[in-house]
């Protein structure tokens, strides 16, 4: 079954101040708890992941994992680059998606803020999404994920979780 919320999990990065985000900087395992709808429009559940952040370049990081929640499991893979004037763009697949979702959005210091560049199709239903990445240190980031359905009002939040860099 499609879940948007894990294509969104995949991109999702803070965008946000000054200078730099640690997005580009961080390297190491990071594990988050929080909670994670196990559908677009379910009600969000207890999830736990274990993410992997490498860099390929100084502006170009991959963040691999995998994360257990409410009815199963999941594999993520994100890979997000910047280029010189803070424009950041992200893609991330998701065996629960079966597709790549593209993500741009700017970084702005300790805040990314992504959005998805089209409409995603979660079983025949076309949905925006919103991804902020929020570091709190150089070792710790809050990401939620927020969507709607395409010409809705209203954003849906479909995870709210907490990263801490471990060791």
């Amino acid at each position: 079954m499609k879940r948007l919320f894990m294509a969104g999990l995949l991109l999702l990065l803070p965008l946000g101040m000054a200078q730099a985000s640690p997005l580009f900087s961080a390297v190491g395992e990071f594990s988050g708890t929080g909670r994670i709808s196990p559908k677009v429009e379910a009600p969000l559940g207890r999830a736990k992941c274990k993410l992997q952040v490498t860099r390929n370049a100084p502006n170009d990081v991959n963040i691999t994992g995998r994360c257990v929640l409410v009815g199963g499991s999941t594999n993520v893979s994100m890979r997000f680059v910047k280029a010189p004037n803070k424009a950041v763009r992200g893609g991330v697949w998701s065996p629960s998606t079966d597709e790549s979702v593209q993500f741009e959005g700017t970084d702005a210091g300790n805040i990314v803020r992504l959005q998805t560049v089209a409409p995603v199709d979660v079983e025949g239903v076309l949905y925006d999404s919103i991804v902020t990445l929020e570091f709190t240190s150089a070792n710790a980031f809050a990401m939620e994920q927020l969507v709607r359905k395409i010409g809705d009002e209203a954003w849906l939040r479909v995870v709210d979780m907490i990263f801490e860099q471990e060791g």
